[in-house]
Formats: C-alpha cells, structure tokens, sequence
C-alpha cells in the first residue's frame, strides 16, 4: 500500500506532496517536539500462549531488573521529599498495571490521507470507572514513520489531550498547547472529513524495568492483548510486545530485542508496523477504485464508530 516519500506517504495533490514532506520532517525532528518521542520497538508473539510465556520471562529473568523490587531501591517521584529508607519498611513487590479493556477508535478520511502520510488519529473511550469529567475521552496523535529492518525502532511523537466528544479536534487546546502541531494538522488535513474506520480494543500488562540494573535507564513493558476491527468486520488479532524507553539510551532496545529472539527463536518476530497498520491496509484493498464505498463512509456519524452491514452499504463488501 505504501509508496513514495514518508514510507510510501502520499498527501493531498501532487503541489503538496514536496511541502507536506518538508513540513513533516521537519516537525519531527525540531528540538521542541523532542519531549513527546517515544522510542518503541513492537515485537509479535504467535499466539496467546507465547505472549504469556514472553511475559514471564520478562518478570523472572534478573536481567530485567523491575522497578520497586525492595532489593533495587525505590524511584521517587520529583516533588516528593522523602528518602528511600523511609519507605522501604514494607516489602513493596515490583511495580506492575493491568488495565481494563481499552476502546481505541481510529479516525482518517476515507481515502486515508493521515494514514499515508504517516499520522495516526484516535480517540480513547472512557473506562468503565471514568465519571464527573468534563472532558472525558483522550485524543492522541501519532507522526512518524513506519520502523525497518535496518532500524527496527519507532521513532515517532505522540500528543494527547482531553476533548469532550468522540470526535477529532485539531485546535491548540486539545493537542498540549501546542500550536506548531495544531498549525501542522489544519494545514494538511481537515478532521471534519475524518470518519471512524475501525476499532482497536485491549488489555494492556506494564512492566517497568531496568535492563542489566543500569540506574539510568528505565523501560516500559507492553504486554497488549485484544484485536482489530475495522467498519466492514474485517478482524485481525493483536499478541504484541512493546518494549519503550522511558529514560535512557534508545539502543538498549537492541540487546533487549537480542534477548528476547535467541529466546523466543520463530516464536516471535519484530513487526515494524503501528498496531492499526493491518486494518488500514485492508480498507485500503477495498476502497480501491470503489466510489460507491468511498463515499458512504463519507457520510458516517462521526462520534460513534459500527460494523456496516452488506444491506446497508453492498459495494463495501464487493470483493
């Protein structure tokens, strides 16, 4: 699917392919952007069972050393002034999180204009516990290239913000006040052509650890579990780890990857592709050259997200 520049992103007519990809380039790489990269690798297990097997490894090998293990120290929190012996008194075990499950619903137009050209728009459902807010959905955006094999990291920005309604908003307020991005986005893309394509829905397991015990690094654990759906019922699983830094140096991530695949072997593999990528690729295929489809979806509510049945839209399903 992908072709050109940005990986194969192709953006608005041809006038604006040059300046899109000089404006995006140099979005992601300005000095001010640089707080919201996140380094990441994604690594697919087989199946459900060696997810749980890689999980395991990463909680009992010493090589991960996990954070509040008592043996490790504790990390405190800037603004809390309390030294470590005055909370290791009880036996703390490692610091662990298991969320609920997640409903994640992925915007773009339906010629997937942001997706081509490397943005990712999604909008976060409230957990079952979230009340009383104001704002109660989370809108993240995501700018970056796909990862490869000669560089097999995702180096990629990621902005969120509170927006009141499932539906995407480009304005400086909900994007952390930040108006280079917000000036970026209005440019190139208009939200209110942007419909929802598909849902991803997880679990997610975190693990912080320290590999080797270096003090100065900090990695996150991913466990995500759940799958893709994309609006014509197309379904994909999702078994994937991620291992992102959280402080420290990015090539860390090498021996981690290392690590896990002498393990692992066939088992797992690294998948150099954002976790909607599959439905993406898939709606693509079939909206090719169908106009009929292209344009029912152009006409899709906009704060909720369904499956479309063949009754109600034939040419989405011609295959």
């Amino acid at each position: 699917m992908r072709c050109g520049f940005l990986g194969g992103a192709c953006v608005g007519t041809s006038k604006k392919k040059p300046a899109y990809r000089r404006d995006f380039n140099e979005l992601l790489h300005s000095p001010d952007m640089a707080v919201y990269l996140e380094p990441e690798r994604k690594i697919d297990a087989r199946d459900w069972k060696v997810l749980d097997r890689l999980q395991a490894y990463i909680q009992q090998d010493p090589y991960f050393e996990p954070l509040n293990d008592p043996s490790a120290g504790y990390d405190i929190p800037a603004g809390i002034h309390v030294s470590p012996k005055d909370i290791n008194d009880i036996d703390v075990p490692f610091a662990m999180e298991s969320t609920t499950r997640r409903f994640r619903v992925y915007y773009d137009t339906p010629d997937q204009k942001a997706f081509k050209g490397g943005a990712e728009i999604r909008i976060e459902y409230p957990k079952p516990t979230s009340h009383g807010h104001a704002k109660p959905f989370k809108q993240v955006v995501k700018l970056g290239l796909a990862a490869t094999v000669e560089d097999p990291t995702f180096h990629r920005i990621e902005i969120s913000g509170r927006i009141s309604e499932p539906i995407p908003s480009f304005e400086t307020c909900d994007l952390d006040e930040n108006k280079r991005l917000s000036t970026f986005l209005k440019e190139y893309f208009d939200p209110k052509s942007m419909v929802p394509l598909q849902l991803l829905t997880t679990v997610r397991t975190r693990i912080w650890c320290r590999p080797g015990g270096d003090q100065n690094t900090i990695v996150e654990f991913g466990f995500d579990r759940g799958s893709g759906l994309t609006i014509d019922g197309f379904r994909y699983p999702l078994m994937q780890l991620e291992p992102e830094i959280i402080k420290g140096d990015p090539a860390i991530l090498d021996e981690i990857s290392q690590r896990i695949q002498k393990r692992f072997k066939a088992a797992v593999s690294p998948n150099f592709t954002s976790k909607p990528s599959p439905g993406f690729n898939h709606l693509a295929s079939v909206l090719k050259g169908n106009k009929a489809a292209v344009a029912y979806l152009g006409e899709l509510p906009r704060n909720s997200f369904g499956i479309i049945k063949s009754s109600e839209c034939p040419a989405l399903y011609r295959r």
